[in-house]
Parts: structure tokens; C-alpha cells; sequence
């Protein structure tokens, strides 16, 4: 088999392990259950609106999510009755309505994201060694940029990946 060929397989392999493991490990991660009962997709919610550093119209949330936003409606409507989110009016244009967290909702999203994170560090010192952590670490750098170099996903290319 010529070089070229080795390395397209290669990375071929290499692409097709790095969609199975980060797929599994995300699901591993969605499973986790929140300290307050707060569903993983409620928590994406807040965090996509956390990383608005503002207010948000339903169909921007949405779209950031990658969701429709009819998908959106019953889950919002939670999140506001729990008073973690709040609509006020846009000032620039008075007929949109923009969702943003309360300190509330920024509070539950920052103790959960802390729980998480904690909980992952503790199995990655306790599945890996001190020169596995490292290469984990110098590998997560790797995933950014990857990452930052990948368009943004689409509803076809979700679909796909769930097929896969």
C-alpha cells in the first residue's frame, strides 16, 4: 500500500474513533444526573444562553442549539415558571422578546457545571496515569482547534451523525 494511501486510511480510522469516543463520552456525560432533577436538555438551554453573555430571541436560542424551536416552547416555559430564565422586551425592537438568565439560573447552571467538572476530574485521576493526564491534556488543546476548524453543524449533518 503506497504512503498516501497509509495515511488517508490512517486518518480515516482516526476520524471515524474520534466520532465514536466523543460521541460516547458526550452521552456518558448528558446521563450524569443533575444534583437538582434539571434535565441535561434544560441545562444546555441555560448554557447557551450563558454563552450569549445577553439576551436571546427564542429562534436564535434555538438555532445556537441546534434545535428547532418549536422544541423549545415547553422547555423555556419550565425554565421560566422555575424562575431561572426571564423574557423582557427587546428595546430595539419592541415586537421581540428576549430570554436571559437570572441570577438564579446563573447560580444553578454554575454550581452543576462545577459538580460536573469535578466529578470528571476525579475519574480522569482515577482511570489515568500522571503521564496519561498530561497527553489527555495536550490532547484536549488538539480538540479545540479541530473543533474551531469545523463548520458549524447542520440539521443534515446531525442526522448523520446519528446514524454513524
Amino acid at each position: 500500500m503506497p504512503v498516501a494511501d497509509t495515511r488517508s486510511a490512517t486518518l480515516h480510522d482516526t476520524a471515524g474513533r474520534l466520532q465514536r469516543g466523543t460521541a460516547a463520552l458526550a452521552r456518558r456525560l448528558r446521563a450524569t444526573a443533575p444534583a437538582d432533577g434539571i434535565s441535561p436538555a434544560r441545562l444546555g438551554i441555560l448554557a447557551g444562553l450563558r454563552r450569549s453573555g445577553g439576551g436571546m430571541t427564542a429562534s436564535a436560542l434555538a438555532a445556537d442549539l441546534g434545535i428547532q424551536p418549536q422544541s423549545l416552547t415547553r422547555l423555556l416555559a419550565d425554565l421560566e415558571a422555575r424562575r431561572l430564565i426571564a423574557r423582557r422586551t427587546d428595546s430595539t425592537d419592541r415586537r421581540r422578546s428576549l430570554i436571559a438568565l437570572t441570577p438564579a439560573g446563573t447560580a444553578l447552571l454554575t454550581t452543576e457545571l462545577r459538580r460536573r467538572r469535578a466529578a470528571l476530574a476525579a475519574t480522569i485521576a482515577a482511570t489515568f496515569t500522571p503521564a496519561e493526564q498530561k497527553l489527555l491534556h495536550q490532547a484536549t488543546l488538539l480538540l479545540d482547534r479541530l473543533a474551531a476548524a469545523l463548520p458549524r453543524a447542520t440539521d443534515d449533518d446531525a442526522d448523520e451523525a446519528a446514524v454513524e
